[in-house]
């Protein structure tokens, strides 16, 4: 018998109040998988429209110069699942597991006042596209307090 026809019949044999119990929790974790409560798929629910606020200012368009923090590197994740489990690492200290996502290539550095265009914008975080040094024309999620606004535009 499979699993499923096994959680009907106890399920039909079960008190109301068991029954009533497993629905709401399977109607909360459904709520909840719908909003996205896990983050897995962009970074704090990253959108393609304006920012939201408190992330400086960033928008979709924006060009700017990264700048790491004082005395951090300038990381980008390669996605949103990488920046989530990267930053987590680096909060936990989890040394390890933010080692092992450098070596996958999940996570990669770029050099500082690098300047690149934003594409996306999640609560707290960017996606951008680097416009010039060695890795040109990737992008990677980064936090916005590493963007820096460049006041006038370069002439090409």
């Amino acid at each position: 018998m499979s699993a499923e026809k096994r959680a009907l019949q106890w399920l039909s044999g079960a008190p109301l109040g068991l029954v009533l119990l497993v629905g709401a929790a399977a109607l909360f974790g459904g709520f909840w998988w719908l909003s996205n409560g896990g983050r897995m798929t962009r970074p704090a629910s990253a959108q393609t429209g304006a920012a939201p606020a408190g992330s400086i200012g960033a928008s979709v368009g924006t060009l700017a110069r990264l700048q790491p923090s004082p005395g951090q590197s300038l990381w980008l994740a390669r996605d949103g699942r990488a920046y989530d489990l990267f930053w987590r690492a680096q909060s936990a200290p989890d040394t390890d597991g933010a080692r092992a996502m450098i070596e996958a290539g999940a996570v990669f550095t770029v050099e500082e006042d690098t300047e690149a265009r934003v594409t996306a914008v999640g609560r707290g975080c960017v996606r951008v596209r680097l416009l010039e040094g060695e890795r040109q024309g990737q992008e990677g999620w980064l936090p916005s307090p590493c963007l820096h606004a460049i006041e006038a535009r370069r002439d090409f």
